[in-house]
């Protein structure tokens, strides 16, 4: 994401997952090494590791089992520090393939059975902090919803996050279709990130409205399933780009950590044209694919632009807008960029909302990042029953 530029993908190359493209990695050393259970994996710190970090994040106390099993994972790297603690971690099997509903519902998606599955929990579109504008960096649980998605590298062990996500329930997750799909050889999907502000730092911290200091550490999460639409790049490319993951355990919901609300009601048809819609994003802070991409939580306000304007301009480089798709941005200097592909553009209560609202998923822009056309979105008021389909408990 530019400041006060932004978040995207490429013009006519829907590409956030391209191998060494700057995107930011855990420094999690490649090592053989096998857990407590005997099972083969990798050596690194207690963040890589989802399924041993739940043993002792957000204060929960280990059992005394659980404390043996942490023990019996230590492992070393060589050359590494004799007093920095590394565990290792099982190489989990790749996802199950989805299976597609037996019967498509086809009434409005108001009135879907599972609209209730997203609404347990908390209630959506809650955030720590009031939201703020222009490109900046955005404060701690501002964008709770904010979801990483990670690729193990099949040769280093790291995990790097180049593309972006929407949590819209406790236990899904939608993105881009083209973050999921034509990997480069060397990368698999591994993994998703929800409550992370700064790449850098292992907790973040922030302030609550009456001056208190409250903390948190990102929760991570191998992938149950995924969907991924089958008419994706039908009838021609970049059309239905947007796919669901499934989470291997429900979410933690507290300041850092929370669902984002689905533009059903007056959202699903409202018209967006002219309207500032944010987007967010740890993307490339541009312009360009080789700039470097963001250490912290980015946030920039796009204006939605006319249909009929921006398919022109997408006709004019070759492309086509589908009737599904939306477009935001257009203005020189403030844009979506590399790494943000299937990250959320947000209508929120200051553009008419009651609650903040996914209405657009990254999809694709402009090459240089640098506003000259609007960026294209993925339009999820046209995919709600999809993705009701899919929604189970």
């Amino acid at each position: 994401m530019r400041p006060p530029p932004a978040l995207v993908s490429v013009w006519l190359l829907a590409v956030a997952v391209c191998a060494d493209s700057g995107q930011r990695a855990h420094t999690r050393a490649p090592s053989n090494c096998r857990d407590h259970a005997g099972r083969p994996g990798v050596c690194g710190t207690v963040h890589d590791c989802p399924p041993l970090l739940a043993l002792v994040s957000n204060g929960r106390r280990p059992s005394a089992e659980e404390v043996s099993q942490l023990r019996r994972s230590q492992c070393r790297v060589p050359g590494g520090s004799r007093r920095r603690v590394l565990l290792c971690c099982a190489v989990p099997p790749p996802p199950p393939p989805p299976a597609a509903p037996e019967e498509p519902f086809d009434g409005e998606p108001e009135e879907h059975p599972n609209r209730r599955l997203l609404e347990r929990g908390e209630p959506c579109g809650s955030s720590l902090v009031p939201r703020i504008t222009g490109g900046k960096e955005v404060r701690h649980g501002q964008h709770p919803w904010m979801a990483l998605i990670g690729y193990r590298h099949s040769e280093t062990g790291r995990v790097s996050y180049r593309c972006g996500g929407a949590l819209i329930g406790r236990r899904h997750v939608l993105t881009a279709a083209h973050c999921l799909v034509s990997l480069p050889a060397q990368l698999r999907l591994d993994s998703v990130r929800l409550g992370d502000h700064n790449l850098s730092r292992p907790t973040d911290c922030a302030l609550t409205p009456d001056g208190r200091p409250v903390c948190g550490v990102p929760q991570e999460f191998r992938i149950a399933a995924l969907f991924i639409h089958s008419d994706y790049n039908k009838p021609s490319a970049r059309l239905n780009d947007i796919a669901l993951l499934k989470l291997d355990r429900p979410v933690v919901e507290d300041n850092f950590v929370g669902k984002i609300c689905l533009p059903f009601d007056s959202a699903r048809q409202r018209n967006y044209t002219g309207v500032g819609l944010s987007a967010v994003g740890f993307g490339s802070v541009g312009p360009g694919r080789d700039s470097p991409s963001s250490e912290v939580l980015l946030e920039v306000v796009l204006p939605g632009v006319d249909q009929q304007r921006c398919a022109a301009a997408v006709r004019r480089l070759g492309g086509l807008l589908g009737p599904r798709q939306m477009c935001a941005g257009g203005e020189p200097g403030r844009d979506v960029c590399f790494g943000d592909s299937g990250a959320p553009l947000v209508a929120d209560p200051g553009a008419g909302e009651l609650a903040p609202t996914l209405v657009g998923l990254v999809a694709y822009g402009a090459r240089l990042c640098d506003g000259a056309v609007p960026g294209v979105f993925t339009r999820v008021s046209s995919y709600l029953n999809w993705i009701l389909d899919r929604i189970d408990d």
